[in-house]
């Protein structure tokens, strides 16, 4: 009898890390006074009118985009007391603005107590700045080139929590904390998480806002999908120390009481934008298909996949699902089955319990890994293929624990020795295919794939000397096969058309 041994796997939490609260005190000159304000998430959410933030906003960020050092605010008229959580909110509501510091001073008058001007810094160069905003643009229009405008509003939160979660490092060094980081360093804090995650929602069509916790000196996100509200923490569905290909989903699309069991219990919940956070009770999400799973979930031919862990056989279910938008339910259909084991380094008779496969598409075909070989599969489950096996030397260093696929067909892997750990980074491009050419259809001259009067009219003036024939129009003119194109083929060609009528 083999003897197997149950090793327990921990999995760790992203820590979770925000920039510290500063303040600096105030100072007074003439009848102006100043102050210098860090902004952190975690200050009321009580701000000024609407008509009066769109205001500010709007003189503030074209100051930005000049990289100017101040903005006047005098006409606004907007109250000192007002002024700092409007500019708290303005600032984490405009994660594209990465290279504004997060600190600022403002002067106003003693008299009125309203603000006359604002002051910044800036953390980069107008060169700089130049080149990191065409870097961030670009990063997130890769991302969204690939969301299908069809999807519903979860599947495109899905969609876009899972490439976060698939591409970012947790910053353990707590020093990277803006969009940026997440979307073109791909190593940040769980504020970094938080701003990317809304930027790409909200580019997407789909209402997402910023939510910070002093209690728990974290940040994540409230989403809006047919008028109620969730939560979703894309920091903490990612491993740390980073496990590439794996994605856990118990943050995503969850209820107050839901994120509340899963340590984000606080009693200070701020919402960008809010006075209060709105109430997040909805249960449809509840046990969704996507809580036990353990990759990656990828869109391939209108449908999702994904890998669960079974535990009661000790293998993966690779499967497929049909996501309904209507009633928020998705039909399950088995793709394969993952039952190799990941053996314990040095001990032959020991295996890992669950799976660290890790899943990617490319070209319509799903992408997966074992403890030494990376396989190619059709989605309807046939022609799986072994598409690479670890090199000797590879093996040497350990086990595949985890793969990723990105849209430009780069296949990345982990060799690792053992789950929960860092591992040594390889990468293959896969082959760009060009999609199969379909057969030219006899008789079709025009190149609409369907033969029709048009298609006659051109072959006549073919015969009369108008145009010439060439490549597929030449082939399909010649009904008889003959390596002619006469009035033969010209006879056929009616023959057809007359079939066609009847």
């Amino acid at each position: 009898m083999r003897l197997t041994k149950q090793f327990a796997r921990i999995a760790a939490v992203g820590a979770a890390a925000c920039v510290l609260n500063v303040c600096m005190p105030m100072q007074a000159f003439g009848l102006q006074t100043s102050g210098v304000i860090r902004v952190t998430g975690f200050e009321s959410a009580k701000a000024v009118d609407s008509d009066s933030y769109d205001a500010m906003r709007q003189i503030v960020t074209a100051a930005w985009d000049s990289m100017e050092e101040s903005a006047d605010l005098t006409k606004l008229k907007i109250r000192r007391d007002d002024f700092k959580p409007a500019m708290r909110q303005l600032m984490m509501d405009t994660p594209a603005y990465f290279f504004v510091e997060h600190s600022y001073q403002f002067s106003y008058s003693s008299s009125s107590g309203c603000i006359t001007k604002v002051y910044f810094t800036y953390n980069c160069t107008e060169d700089e700045v130049a080149q990191k905003r065409a870097e961030y643009d670009d990063a997130k229009q890769a991302i969204l080139n690939q969301v299908d405008p069809g999807w519903s509003d979860v599947e495109k939160a899905l969609f876009l929590h899972d490439t976060i979660v698939a591409t970012t490092s947790y910053d353990l060094t707590y020093s990277n904390y803006d969009a940026y980081d997440v979307l073109v360093s791909h190593e940040a804090v769980c504020q970094g998480y938080a701003l990317a995650y809304m930027d790409l929602m909200r580019e997407a069509g789909v209402d997402c806002y910023y939510l910070a916790s002093d209690e728990l000196n974290h940040a994540w996100n409230m989403v809006e999908i047919d008028g109620s509200y969730y939560h979703v923490d894309a920091t903490w569905d990612d491993p740390t120390p980073d496990q590439l290909g794996y994605v856990r989903h118990k943050n995503f699309l969850c209820t107050d009481e839901e994120i509340r069991a899963l340590e984000h219990d606080a009693s200070d919940w701020q919402v960008n934008g809010f006075d209060a956070p709105p109430e997040a009770s909805d249960t449809r999400f509840v046990d969704s298909f996507w809580d036990e799973s353990v990759a990656p979930i990828v869109p391939i031919n209108g449908s999702w996949a994904t890998v669960l862990y079974d535990s009661a056989n000790y293998e993966g279910k690779l499967n497929l699902y049909r996501y309904n938008s209507e009633d928020h339910t998705a039909g399950e259909t088995l793709c394969t089955t993952i039952d190799e084991k990941w053996y314990v380094s040095g001990n032959a008779g020991s295996y890992w319990l669950s799976v660290y496969s890790g899943l990617g598409t490319w070209e319509g075909r799903l992408y997966y890994g074992t403890a030494n070989t990376i396989y190619s599969i059709l989605p309807d489950g046939t022609d799986k293929q072994a598409f690479y096996t670890l090199t000797e030397q590879e093996a040497d260093q350990g086990s595949i624990y985890g793969i990723t696929v990105d849209h430009t067909g780069y296949l990345r892997y982990s060799i690792n020795k053992k789950p929960n750990t860092e591992g040594v980074i390889y990468g293959i491009q896969l082959e760009q295919t060009n999609p199969p050419t379909p057969d030219p259809v006899l008789g079709d001259l025009d190149g609409d794939r369907q033969v029709s009067v048009a298609d006659m009219v051109l072959l006549r003036r073919y015969l009369i000397g108008k145009p010439d024939l060439t490549g597929d129009v030449a082939v399909t003119a010649d009904l008889n096969a003959d390596n002619k194109i006469n009035a033969i083929d010209l006879v056929l060609l009616k023959n057809i058309l007359l079939n066609q009528e009847a």
